[in-house]
């Protein structure tokens, strides 16, 4: 009877999940270029695929570094909405390249992302005044 009771408190946190229109997490994965070459605020290009599929432009406002960590806040801009979101990484630099890995998180959106939530990792290098970028993990909506 135990497990009776378990299985029906999980179905009825489903239902009311489903009911309120929130998904469950699903992978999603951003690939971007960003023009670091230019003063602030830095622009670009952005794709997403999986818990969502649009593409468009980028800025990047702000952008700083503290405590050894690089800080940028990115507003994506797409056919479907707009998505800010912020980032925090290590900046590594070799004798041949300088790389980033860190996280991020989405912190806003508007249009058809006003109840996106998402966070994940971040992998980027830095080539000729560019940042070529993948940001993987995990969004959904409420």
């Amino acid at each position: 009877m135990r497990g009776g009771k378990v299985l029906s408190i999980a179905m009825l946190v489903l239902l009311v999940t489903v009911r309120a229109g929130g998904t469950q997490p699903q992978a999603i994965n951003f690939l971007s270029q960003v023009n670091v070459s230019t003063p602030l605020p830095f622009t670009g290009t952005w794709a997403a695929s999986g818990t969502i599929n649009d593409s468009g432009t980028l800025s990047e406002p702000t952008v700083f570094i503290s405590d050894g960590q690089l800080h940028i806040v990115r507003i994506c801009t797409g056919a479907k909405g707009q998505i800010t979101i912020k980032i925090q990484s290590k900046i590594i630099v070799t004798d041949n390249s300088t790389t980033f890995v860190g996280e991020w998180v989405i912190v806003s959106g508007s249009g058809a992302y006003a109840r996106l939530h998402g966070q994940g990792g971040r992998a980027a290098v830095f080539i000729n005044g560019t940042v070529t970028e993948t940001l993987t993990g995990e969004a959904h909506f409420d």
